[in-house]
C-alpha cells in the first residue's frame, strides 16, 4: 500500500510541476514567442497526462494491497487495458495517447531548448 501511495505521490508531483510551469526554470533565456508557448502547452498537457497515468498505476497497487491479492497490482500495460474496458474506454485511451504524445514532444523540446 505504501508503494502505491508513493507512486500516486510521484504522479501528483508530475502534475504539480507541469501546471506550475517548473520547466521554465530550465529553458534558455533567449527562447521567446511561439516556441515558448509551444513548450508550455507540451509541458502542461504532457506532464499532466504522465502524472495521471502514474496515479492510475498507484491506485491498482493500493487496490492489490487492500485485497491482499498481488495479482491485482498492475503495470502500465495492464492499467491501460483496464481503461480500455471502461464504458468510455476508447475515449480515455485516446486522451492518454494524446497526453503521452504531448509529453514526448515536451521531451524533444527540452532537448532542443534546455539551458546547458
Amino acid at each position: 500500500g505504501i508503494a502505491g501511495l508513493a507512486v500516486i505521490g510521484a504522479g501528483g508531483l508530475f502534475v504539480v510541476r507541469a501546471v506550475g510551469m517548473k520547466h521554465r526554470e530550465r529553458l534558455r533565456a533567449d527562447l521567446r514567442g511561439g516556441a515558448r508557448r509551444l513548450v508550455d502547452v507540451l509541458a502542461v498537457g504532457g506532464g499532466t497526462a504522465r502524472g495521471l497515468v502514474f496515479a492510475t498505476v498507484g491506485v491498482f497497487v493500493i487496490r492489490a494491497a487492500v485485497r491482499f491479492d498481488p495479482d491485482e497490482a498492475k503495470g502500465l500495460d495492464d492499467a491501460l487495458r483496464s481503461l480500455a474496458d471502461a464504458p468510455a474506454g476508447p475515449w480515455l485511451l485516446t486522451a492518454v495517447a494524446l497526453g503521452l504524445t504531448l509529453f514526448g514532444g515536451f521531451a524533444i523540446a527540452m532537448a532542443r531548448w534546455q539551458r546547458m
